[in-house]
């Protein structure tokens, strides 16, 4: 690989990803918190805002909201339907 595609590589992987909006998420550890968002994310506490009054359990789903990919906000359980 030339200079040019190395420092073009570098540069892609120090961009910013797009930040995630509204989606779902599973709960993959009640305590410490941590909500599996994608393949990529993982988010953990203290990044995470949660309802007040929501209990989660491992293996639960949420609906999580982040504009950053930094905070994670847990809007509500997941309900099938």
């Amino acid at each position: 690989m030339k200079g040019k595609e190395k420092l073009a590589e570098r540069i892609k992987a120090l961009s910013p990803k797009p930040a995630i909006g509204i989606t779902t998420g599973k709960v993959t550890s009640a305590s410490p918190l941590e909500i599996s968002v994608s393949d990529e994310i993982i988010a953990k506490s203290p990044h995470i805002v949660k309802t007040v009054g929501l209990s989660l359990l491992t293996g639960d789903e949420v609906i999580v909201l982040s504009l950053d990919n930094k905070k994670f906000y847990v809007l509500a359980k997941s309900e099938v339907v």
